[in-house]
């Protein structure tokens, strides 16, 4: 079987993207990148990620220097060395910087203002509403809409369109019927759901195949 193919206009696209992730459908996008996999979604999802999981070393990789606040690699070899040195996690001594010799103090300050900035929106993020509005406050305090913008013109301009999709994908996960406490642990599962051993294979018998209509 070669699955099911789906034609669609490209601007619908996403919206059939995001129901076949929230309800676990395997799929692939003949012809491009998903649009959960582009850079700007997973790095807008990267913040989400840390905030809620504070342990997600691998997002907090993600964003450590993105959009750029001055850690750099010398910064960040110091930070890995101390915490094997202490025998804590990575994600648990970055934010200890201020007690490590030989990163800058724009560095350390950057770092503050990040954990600061990630704080609040754990805390945002544990009232269990208005998801989607701490996202953005979230976002934009790390300046990621203009950093996006700035990046290449029209280009730019889209990329940030796309995080725009992903806060209203967010909207409309809060908005779902019968779901008492939207968990944006729940909707972070849901997009990143996906079997890549089917993408990689090409489509099965219970597989969508996407193809977008210019």
């Amino acid at each position: 079987s070669q699955g099911f193919r789906v034609p669609c206009p490209k601007a619908q696209a996403r919206l059939i993207e995001e129901e076949l992730r929230s309800n676990g459908i395997p799929y692939r996008l003949f012809g491009g990148s998903t649009f959960f996999d582009r850079k700007e979604v997973k790095d807008a999802a990267a913040y989400m990620r840390f905030a809620v999981n504070p342990h997600d070393q691998i997002s907090l990789r993600r964003i450590l220097n993105y959009p750029p606040r001055g850690v750099g690699s010398s910064s960040i070899e110091k930070l890995e060395r101390q915490a094997l040195l202490r025998g804590i996690p990575f994600a648990e001594m970055v934010f200890q910087a201020d007690d490590v010799e030989g990163i800058p103090s724009a560095a350390k300050q950057s770092l503050r203002a990040l954990d600061g900035v990630l704080q609040r929106a754990r805390e945002a993020y544990a009232l269990g509403r208005n998801m989607s509005a701490a996202t953005r406050q979230l976002l934009e305090s790390v300046r990621l809409p203009e950093t996006l913008r700035d990046d290449a013109g029209e280009a730019g301009r889209r990329r940030w369109g796309n995080v725009e999709f992903l806060l209203r994908s967010i909207e409309r996960h809060e908005q779902r019927p019968g779901e008492e406490r939207p968990s944006l642990a729940q909707f972070l599962a849901r997009i990143t759901l996906q079997n890549n051993d089917n993408n990689e294979q090409g489509p099965g018998p219970s597989q969508v195949t996407l193809s977008t209509l210019h």
